[in-house]
C-alpha cells in the first residue's frame, strides 16, 4: 500500500493524474468493494452498514476506478480510526436534469474523531493527524490527500465535520453524468445488473454509413469494428496517421474514429493535417478521439484542437454505438429492425442465462478477470465478449516480440505506444489489474526509464502470455 500510494502521489505531483470516464453502475462498484471492507471491519467486529438515503440512479458516467479508489480510502480509513462501535457508508444525490446529478457520498464513523488542529492539515501528503494520539496505527500519510487530488480532478469536493473522541464524518461530492435512471436499490448486494443482461438491442442501423477508424494496434482496430456490427456498419481501417492522410484523400466519410496515442503521427497532428490538407475529402467531417489518456479538462483540450468528441478506453460498445448514431448523417440512420426489437423466447432466454454462466466458469481460470465488467464493455454480448477475449489473445504474441524488439533498440516510443494498447485491451476485457500493470511500463517508456522496463519487462511478458495462453482456450 506504501508503494502504491507513492506511486499515486508521484504521478498527482507530475500532473499525470489520469481520469477516464464511462458508464458504470453503482450497484456493482459497492458490491466489488463491500465485501473486502467487511472483512476488515470484521477483524474489529465492528458493524459495516450501506445506506441508500433516496432515489438516485443506478447508471452513471464517471471514472469508476476513481470513485472506487476515494471509498476505499475512506472507509479504510474509518475502520482503521475506530475501535468500537460502526462505520456506516450513506450514499446520496442531487439530479440536475437528466443527464446530470451531484453525486453524495459520506462516511461517518464512531471512532477517535479529529482535534480542530488535525483538520487544518488533513489532506495534506505525509500529514497524519493526531500523530501522539494514533501513533500505534500504521499508515502513510497519503490517503487522503490521494482522495482530495482525485476529486480536484473529478471536479469534486470532500469535506470533513469532526469532534475529538465523537467519530467523524466525510462528505464527498461529485458531479457524474446520467447513463440509466434506473434507481440504485437498498439490496444492491443481490442484485445482478441489467446491464450485462444482452437483452438490449441496438436502436438503430446504418448499413451505408461510411466510417473511417484509425488505430495503430491491430486488435483495437478489430475490436471497433466488432462493437460496431449490431449497427450494421461495416467501417474502412488502417493502423497509422499516414495512411489515414492518404485515405482522406481518396474518399469522403461520414465519420472517423482517431487514436490519440500512435508512433510517428499522432491523432492530434493526424487530424490538423486532413483538415488543412488541399486534397483531403474529409476537412469538415466530424472526427471523433479515442483515448486512454484522458484527464480533467481533456474534453475541452480535445474539442479546442478540432475533435467533435472523445471515447475512453477500454470502450464501452454501448456508448460506441451511440456516440457513433449522435454524428452521423440523418439521412444514413435507420430504425431498428422489429426482429432485432422483439421480447426473447424464455427458452432461448434461458439457454442465453446458461451459456452466460457457462463463460463465466470458464472465466474463473484467468486471475483477476472481472466478468461482470468484461461484458458491460461488449454491451451484455456474451457472443461478441468471445470475440473480444479471442482477438486480445491473438495479437499477444506479436505484441511481445515487438516489444522486445523496441527495448532492446530503446525504442521508448514505439514501446510505449504498445504497451498504451495492451492497457486498454486488458481493462476491456476486465483485467483491471494487469491493465495498471501495463500503465507503469507505458508511463516508464515515456519517461525513458529504461532501468525499470528492463528489470521488469520479462516478468510482465510472462504473465501478458500466461493470460492469453489461458484465453486462447476458451
Amino acid at each position: 500500500m506504501l508503494v502504491n500510494d507513492v506511486l499515486d502521489f508521484s504521478k498527482i505531483e507530475a500532473g499525470k493524474m489520469e481520469i477516464n470516464e464511462a458508464p458504470y453502475r453503482m450497484s456493482e462498484l459497492l458490491r466489488s468493494i463491500m465485501p473486502m471492507l467487511k472483512e476488515r471491519a470484521d477483524e474489529k467486529e465492528l458493524r459495516l452498514k450501506t445506506l441508500i438515503l433516496r432515489d438516485i440512479p443506478d447508471g452513471q458516467i464517471s471514472d469508476e476506478f476513481r470513485i472506487r479508489q476515494i471509498l476505499i480510502n475512506l472507509i479504510n480509513n474509518a475502520i482503521k480510526y475506530t475501535d468500537h462501535g460502526s462505520v456506516t457508508l450513506m450514499v446520496d444525490g442531487e439530479n440536475l436534469s437528466s443527464e446530470k446529478m451531484t453525486l453524495r457520498l459520506i462516511v461517518r464513523d464512531t471512532g477517535r474523531g479529529i482535534s480542530e488542529e488535525g483538520q487544518k492539515h488533513l489532506f495534506e501528503a505525509f500529514t497524519r493527524a493526531d500523530v501522539k494520539k494514533n501513533g500505534s496505527i500504521e499508515g502513510t500519510g497519503l490517503g487522503l490527500a490521494i482522495v482530495k487530488s482525485i476529486l480536484d480532478s473529478l471536479g469534486g469536493t470532500v469535506s470533513v465535520t469532526s469532534k475529538e473522541g465523537e467519530g467523524s464524518e466525510f462528505l464527498v461530492r461529485i458531479p457524474v453524468g446520467i447513463s440509466d435512471p434506473e434507481p440504485l436499490k437498498e439490496d444492491f448486494m443481490k442484485q445482478s445488473s441489467p446491464a450485462v443482461s444482452g437483452e438490449k438491442g441496438c436502436d438503430y442501423r446504418a448499413p451505408e454509413a461510411k466510417l473511417l477508424v484509425v488505430d495503430d494496434n491491430h486488435s483495437n482496430l478489430k475490436l471497433v469494428g466488432l462493437f460496431l456490427k449490431r449497427a450494421g456498419i461495416v467501417p474502412e481501417t488502417c493502423d497509422s496517421g499516414k495512411k489515414a492522410i492518404e485515405k482522406c484523400r481518396s474518399a469522403r466519410y461520414d465519420l472517423i474514429l482517431l487514436d490519440h496515442m500512435m508512433p510517428e503521427l499522432d491523432g492530434i497532428e493526424t487530424l490538423h493535417r486532413i483538415r488543412t490538407d488541399e486534397d483531403s475529402k474529409n476537412r469538415n467531417v466530424p472526427v471523433i478521439v479515442l483515448t486512454a489518456n484522458a484527464v480533467a479538462g481533456s474534453r475541452q483540450i480535445y474539442l479546442d484542437a478540432g475533435f467533435a468528441d472523445y471515447l475512453t478506453k477500454p470502450i464501452d460498445a454501448r456508448l460506441l454505438e451511440q456516440t457513433v448514431k449522435k454524428f452521423l448523417p440523418e439521412d444514413k440512420v435507420l430504425p431498428a429492425e422489429e426482429e432485432k426489437k422483439s421480447s426473447p423466447i424464455p427458452e432461448l432466454a434461458e439457454k442465453r442465462t446458461a451459456a452466460a454462466q457457462s463463460l463465466k466458469e470458464k472465466l474463473s481460470v484467468v486471475e483477476d478477470l472481472d466478468y461482470d465488467t468484461a461484458l458491460r464493455y461488449a454491451g451484455g454480448m456474451e457472443d461478441l465478449l468471445l470475440e473480444m477475449l479471442k482477438t486480445v489473445a491473438e495479437d499477444c504474441n506479436a505484441n511481445v516480440e515487438k516489444m522486445r524488439k523496441a527495448l532492446s533498440g530503446k525504442d521508448m516510443e514505439n514501446y510505449g505506444c504498445i504497451a498504451h494498447a495492451v492497457k486498454g485491451q486488458m481493462g476491456s476485457i476486465g483485467i483491471a489489474s494487469f491493465s495498471e500493470r501495463a500503465k507503469k511500463h507505458e508511463t516508464a517508456a515515456k519517461s525513458g526509464d529504461l532501468a525499470f522496463l528492463t528489470q521488469d519487462s520479462e516478468a510482465f511478458f510472462t504473465k501478458y502470455l500466461e493470460i492469453c495462453g489461458k484465453l486462447e482456450l476458451l
